[in-house]
């Protein structure tokens, strides 16, 4: 007979969804317009037979990653995604029974992670007008705790914390000898980062990934920033070949030309823009958003409903139901104007005669 973790009864995992393709996917926060096709081609193209028979050589990466960032290389792991590193993370830190600080609702796999490895989540909850208070966080850090893990912005929220909010609640973890994850996946649609503190602040990770503003979803590749004595312990718990040879080739072509992303970050910013003006007309409420999407309040479950499958029907993909305080609203991925305008024109049907309560 199997004999599993006891524990991993209580966790519960979907499958992705298919089906996906050829849709206007504004479901799950990914770049939706994709790389420029001159640039994937010419990598493509640079990377022969024997390239894919070798294991991957990443100094070439490491480097230009270093160099992006302002870092050593000895302060960097690339990971298949953040994912990987947050889940490296818990490996190190967290054994079962001990206590885990994470917002709620946040980032899904933290919550996952810390039901694989056994951990009792400590919640801090959003207000139901999306505020959040920092000396709740420090105060939920107790002599159980292990690990704190922040994603800024926040998923599903789209919140972000202020710097000097984020750094006051790194110290006190830090004097309680309590580590800080803090996962910066939408870095740079948010531009402001802790990346800066990594050696100041020796008990803080700063994870990111190259899905969400860098094209790269398909791919699984991220890393983690912090000081090397984290570094190292990171590494001691990561597989021997995590990322593969062709996701490191597109990340340091991506890094080398960083106009590529500056362009699709601004396309996101101006696209936030044009579906703003929209929302307001159609009388619909969207809270302030610091990351590449945007929720959307429609107290009226039956037409929210009405939303996403009118939307769908159009070959427009929206996110499911949001957790609680945020299950009154759509959550919407941004993309350039012409996207939005054309998400704004299908939305005027549906929106139109059914009740919007403000």
């Amino acid at each position: 007979m199997l004999r599993p973790k006891a524990w991993l009864g209580g966790v519960r995992r979907l499958r992705n969804p298919e089906g996906r393709a050829g849709a206007v996917r504004l479901d799950k926060n990914e770049h939706t317009t994709g790389l420029p096709a001159a640039l994937v081609r010419r990598v493509l193209d640079a990377m022969g037979p024997e390239d894919l028979a070798a294991y991957p050589e990443l100094g070439g990466l490491y480097a230009k990653l270093a160099a992006s960032l302002g870092v050593a290389v000895d302060h960097l792991l690339l990971t298949a995604g953040s994912d990987a590193a947050i889940r490296a993370a818990f490996d190190v830190f967290v054994a079962p029974g001990d206590e885990v600080v994470l917002l709620e609702p946040t980032y899904a796999m933290l919550d996952v992670y810390a039901g694989v490895f056994g951990a009792r989540v400590v919640p801090v909850r959003y207000g139901a007008d999306l505020s959040l208070d920092p000396a709740a966080l420090v105060a939920a850090i107790g002599d159980a705790t292990r690990l704190v893990a922040i994603a800024n912005p926040n998923s599903p929220t789209g919140t972000a914390m202020p710097r000097r909010d984020l750094l006051a609640i790194v110290e006190a973890a830090r004097r309680r000898g309590v580590p800080v994850l803090v996962d910066e996946a939408y870095h740079p649609f948010h531009p402001e980062t802790v990346i800066d503190r990594i050696d100041a602040c020796e008990t803080l990770m700063v994870t990111r990934t190259f899905s969400k503003a860098y094209g790269l979803a398909a791919l699984r590749i991220g890393y983690v920033a912090a000081a090397p004595p984290l570094i190292d312990l990171l590494t001691r718990v990561r597989p021997l070949y995590e990322v593969d040879g062709l996701a490191a080739a597109l990340a340091a072509a991506v890094l080398d030309e960083p106009a590529v992303t500056a362009a699709y970050v601004r396309d996101v910013r101006d696209g936030r823009a044009v579906l703003a003006r929209a929302l307001t007309r159609l009388g619909l409420a969207a809270p302030p958003a610091a990351a590449n999407f945007q929720l959307v309040r429609v107290p009226d479950a039956r037409l929210r409903a009405r939303i996403r499958d009118g939307l769908r029907d159009k070959g427009i993909l929206i996110a499911g139901e949001q957790p609680p305080p945020i299950d009154d609203c759509l959550r919407i991925t941004l993309g350039p104007p012409a996207q939005m305008e054309a998400l704004a024109a299908a939305l005027k049907p549906l929106v139109a005669g059914g009740r919007v309560v403000r």
